[in-house]
C-alpha cells in the first residue's frame, strides 16, 4: 500500500504511521516510520509487515507478508505531530 504525503516534505519531524480497522474491530496501530527512516512495528501483530518510504516521491508504503483473511481490513495512513494525526483514507 502506498500513502503519498501532500503539503510538506515527508522528511519534516513527523512519524509515519499505518493503522487498520478489520470489520467489527477497534482501530489497530500496525507501526511507523520517522522522519529519519527508523521504524517500529507493533510486535502484537500476526503477519509481519515492513514500512519503507520513498523521499524523492515524498511517499511511504506498508507492506504485509505472510497475508491471510485476519488482514482484511480497511487501512489508513497518518501522520503524527504533537499529538496530532492526519489521516488519508
Amino acid at each position: 500500500l502506498t500513502c503519498s504525503i501532500t503539503g510538506f516534505p515527508i522528511t519534516s519531524g513527523y512519524y509515519w504511521i499505518w493503522i487498520r480497522q478489520s470489520p467489527g474491530k477497534p482501530l489497530e496501530w500496525m507501526g511507523y516510520i520517522t522522519h529519519s527512516g527508523e521504524t517500529f512495528y507493533n510486535p502484537s501483530l500476526q503477519s509481519p509487515i515492513s514500512i519503507t518510504r520513498e523521499t524523492s516521491k515524498n511517499q511511504f508504503f506498508l507492506q504485509l507478508n505472510s497475508v491471510t483473511t485476519e488482514d482484511t481490513a480497511m487501512y489508513y495512513c497518518a501522520g503524527d505531530s504533537d499529538g496530532y494525526w492526519y489521516f488519508d483514507v
